[in-house]
């Protein structure tokens, strides 16, 4: 295990300027916004499949081939370990702390209960669960799942690719399977991955198109399709995503090593880190008071401060 600091986490509004600005001469920089690296993790070998920052200094992970839910803090310490009894490749926070996650082999939404033991909050069947997120709302508590039916990239008339937005007794509150504007009700996902919901309400889906590839897809509370971004380049490999306090879209894209800034409309503003500034291949990312976490390949965990020019 190990932890290098790379900058004081304190930066004065001066050097927070010098830093916009260099970003902002670089290609596709962007003069609004830069990441500035805290520090960064080695835990362990294997990737980190997903994570979610308990606050700006500690956050919860799931390795490849582990069953242990582990909270590590920026010093690359173990704080606590959960055993979830099998691999989970997506799971989320209740304010309250607990995780849920999905059991896609046994189509399923699982929680850790205050015991530390692990429970079925209800089930998804017939169809498999893959992304989660938590979100709240004057109604309540509820919990985005992006769902599939099997594993093919290509979906057929009778596939069903979709996200459900649940209570958390498992009340379907809304499905999105279709653009609800379109005559021919043309299906929005060919398989349905990592998902966020954004300040303004908006659902912000990866979606597969095959091994390496997918696009992001934005779509309305209501089920409107709003948008559809494929990439900047040549390919676009999206695995994690996540919105920052301006609303800005964070999509990770491992196969290019590089993190892609959207607007909230979901077009491409800037790369916000590239091969030339990362230090591993970003799987997933997580986001806690702008402050954003990496879960990289060879067990990486990168730790950065969003900094805006109009804060």
């Amino acid at each position: 295990m190990k932890i290098l600091p790379i900058a004081d986490e304190k930066q004065d509004s001066d050097l927070k300027e010098a830093l916009i600005r260099k970003n902002s001469h670089s290609k596709h920089g962007n003069d609004q916004v830069c990441a500035v690296q805290l520090d960064y993790i080695e835990y362990g070998l294997d990737m980190i499949l997903a994570l979610v920052p308990q606050n700006e200094d500690r956050v919860w992970i799931h390795s490849t081939l582990s069953y242990q839910s582990d909270l590590v803090d920026s010093f690359g310490q173990c704080l606590s370990s959960i055993d979830l009894h099998r691999c989970s490749a997506h799971f989320s926070l209740l304010p309250c702390g607990r995780q849920v996650f999905t059991d896609y082999q046994n189509k399923c939404i699982k929680s850790v209960n205050v015991e530390g033991e692990v429970v079925t909050l209800f089930s998804t069947q017939p169809l498999r669960p893959c992304g989660i997120f938590v979100t709240e709302s004057e109604r309540g508590l509820g919990i985005l799942v992006s769902l599939e039916d099997n594993v093919s990239y290509q979906p057929i008339p009778t596939s069903q690719r979709m996200v459900k937005h649940y209570s958390l007794k498992g009340d379907v509150i809304c499905i999105y399977r279709c653009d609800e504007q379109s005559d021919d009700s043309s299906p929005l996902f060919n398989r349905p991955d990592a998902l966020t919901q954004n300040r303004n309400k908006d659902i912000c889906v990866v979606n597969r198109t095959d091994f390496d590839s997918g696009e992001v897809c934005i779509i309305t509370e209501e089920g409107n399709f709003k948008s559809r971004y494929q990439g900047d380049g040549l390919t676009f490999d999206p695995c994690g995503i996540c919105c920052d306090s301006k609303m800005n879209i964070i999509v990770s894209d491992y196969s290019n090593t590089c993190v892609h800034l959207l607007t909230c409309e979901g077009e491409f503003s800037a790369y916000l880190l590239t091969r030339d500034t990362l230090l591993g291949d970003p799987w997933c990312v997580g986001i806690y008071n702008d402050c954003l976490w990496l879960g990289c390949n060879r067990g990486r965990i990168e730790r950065y401060r969003l900094l805006y020019k109009d804060s």
